[in-house]
């Protein structure tokens, strides 16, 4: 049975509820699957998740994928995860990580590893929702990276609070207020040593970029890039709606190997209509455009 919970009437629980609500991101009867790692983000998401499911009527089990690259600190963190769900009353699921390709950086390969895990669990046991601990400083690292790697709109526009079958609780709370959370409540984590290998781009954002322009630019910085990208979301997706009916008309055929368009749509179209359409295609077409940049679509 789990256990009670002091925590259901924490603030962070409000503004949390707050957030699913403004994004419509569970609704009466879903089946949400938490990824968990053992991580403080992960930890605080399934904390809060298991003081709402009564609440918002879903139901919730968590996920925790073994990367196999730290065996010692896996056995930790399964153990963690596991005695987590026991606490909470969660089912858990724990997977392994498959081969790598060798193709993409090895942050990627493992994100992609962790998605398809996710997605195969969800796909296996009736979850409808996908929850990760994505954060307000999470979202300002990626929308200073995309920036430096010289991305468009769509890459300004951050991480997206729910796409798709994909929703992140946590994307209005800031670093701070998450590890204030575990302290409140005397509540045990995982520290993922690869957090400070500076061999990851996201760890040097992290740990340098980012504090020089808090330090000497912008106090505010996290903040103000969650504004950025919340604008250049809202854009973004009005701007996809209204070239909807084009993209319906440009699109001729789309299979498993083969997307074939229209040059009657795109030929009338303006330049920066077009790259939207193409990029919206292999959107559709895919179901992502990841490192697909605007070189690429030029």
């Amino acid at each position: 049975m789990p256990t009670p919970q002091p925590w259901a009437a924490d603030p962070l629980v409000k503004i949390i509820t707050n957030t699913v609500t403004q994004h419509a991101m569970i609704a009466k009867g879903d089946h949400v699957l938490a990824g968990v790692s053992g991580g403080p983000d992960s930890v605080v998401l399934v904390h809060i998740l298991s003081a709402l499911r009564d609440s918002l009527h879903f139901t919730l089990g968590g996920a925790y994928l073994n990367h196999g690259l730290r065996p010692a600190a896996a056995r930790h963190e399964i153990e963690l995860v596991s005695a987590l769900a026991r606490r909470l009353g969660f089912e858990l699921h724990i997977g392994e990580i498959g081969p790598l390709s060798g193709g993409g950086s090895l942050e990627e390969q493992l994100r992609l590893q962790r998605y398809s895990f996710f997605n195969g669990t969800a796909a296996a046991h009736g979850y409808t929702k996908i929850a990760v601990g994505h954060h307000a400083d999470d979202n300002a690292e990626a929308v200073l990276m995309r920036f430096l790697r010289g991305s468009g709109l769509l890459g300004l526009a951050g991480i997206a609070p729910v796409r798709d079958n994909i929703i992140r609780p946590l994307i209005h709370l800031r670093r701070e207020q998450v590890l204030a959370f575990l302290k409140r409540y005397g509540v045990a984590w995982a520290e993922d040593a690869s957090n400070a290998d500076q061999r990851f781009v996201r760890n040097r954002v992290r740990h340098h970029l980012l504090p020089l322009l808090k330090q000497h630019y912008n106090p505010n910085i996290v903040n103000t890039l969650n504004r950025v990208a919340g604008v250049c979301l809202e854009e973004e997706r009005h701007l996809d709606l209204s070239l909807q009916p084009l993209l319906t008309e440009a699109v001729l055929s789309a299979e498993a190997d083969r997307l074939e368009l229209g040059l009657a749509a795109f030929n009338r179209s303006p330049r920066p209509v077009q790259r939207r359409l193409l990029r919206m295609a292999l959107d559709q077409w895919q179901g992502h455009i990841r490192q697909l940049g605007v070189k690429h679509v030029d």
